[in-house]
């Protein structure tokens, strides 16, 4: 038999969504397993990532105490940028774009910021118990779509930031966040070229992820508060922030062919 290739994973929930396939999308590291790797998680829904920063209590503990792994796995920043959305996003009525682009960069700096603390506190850790630095992997995230459906979740996220500001335009409010997933993804492709994480492997899921409010079902028509018809973007999002099982799949599809090439 065939040995498993052992993987170590933390993060947030798109690694970490409870093990009820039938009420939760199966997320990567679920679909990862499902194709054959071993994988020691410490991943956590809800993760921000200046908690992972300040605790690598967990995952010093898996390093330390399992085999040494092919790759360690991350997935961070999503809660942090997109937690930080009421203070980058402008009010309604004023002519002024959906958001501050300014606001928006100094979050994605201190949050690169962050980046770089973890990362460099893993890679030591490694050094120290496995005697080299070990493949880091991390990800971006989607165009998300803030609209108000309610899926398996009894909550929103981001939704009620663009309705206090009075921002109602869903089109808008998604061309927005897509520039800000694009601020923040841009910034992680930039983290590999630096020379002391040269051993970081950036994967751009962007593609993987429509937020196209397209109907499908009449493609002359678009996803409204009022038009609740069957948009492309819900074929790949089970709701605001979280990919379907299918979604997570596609994303999943690419760690592993990252994880391949690794030598």
């Amino acid at each position: 038999m065939a040995k498993k290739t052992f993987l170590i994973a933390e993060g947030d929930s798109w690694f970490a969504l409870p093990d009820v396939f039938f009420f939760y999308p199966c997320d990567i590291i679920n679909q990862l397993e499902s194709f054959g790797y071993e994988i020691e998680s410490v991943a956590g829904r809800g993760q921000r990532l200046q908690d992972m920063v300040k605790h690598t209590g967990p995952i010093k503990n898996k390093i330390k105490k399992n085999k040494k792994p092919k790759a360690i796995l991350f997935s961070g920043g999503g809660n942090d940028v997109l937690g930080r959305l009421p203070q980058m996003l402008n009010e309604g009525g004023y002519g002024k774009p959906v958001i501050n682009i300014h606001k928006a960069k100094q979050v994605v700096t201190c949050i690169e910021e962050q980046y770089e603390q973890w990362l460099c506190s893993v890679t030591k850790i490694c050094k120290k118990h496995h005697r080299t630095k070990i493949p880091i992997l991390i990800h971006g995230y989607g165009y998300v779509v803030p609209n108000n459906q309610q899926t398996f979740y009894p909550w929103v996220w981001l939704y009620p930031h663009f309705r206090r500001k009075k921002q109602m335009n869903l089109q808008a409010n998604t061309t927005a966040l897509a520039v800000l997933m694009d601020l923040f993804n841009k910034m992680l492709s930039n983290l590999p070229k630096k020379g002391k994480l040269n051993h970081v492997k950036y994967i751009d899921v962007r593609d993987c992820l429509s937020n196209s409010l397209v109907c499908r079902d009449n493609p002359e028509e678009n996803y409204t508060e009022t038009n609740l018809c069957n948009a492309e973007f819900q074929m790949d999002w089970n709701d605001e922030i979280h990919p379907t099982s299918d979604g997570f799949l596609k994303i999943a599809k690419k760690f592993r062919k990252e994880i391949e090439r690794l030598p």
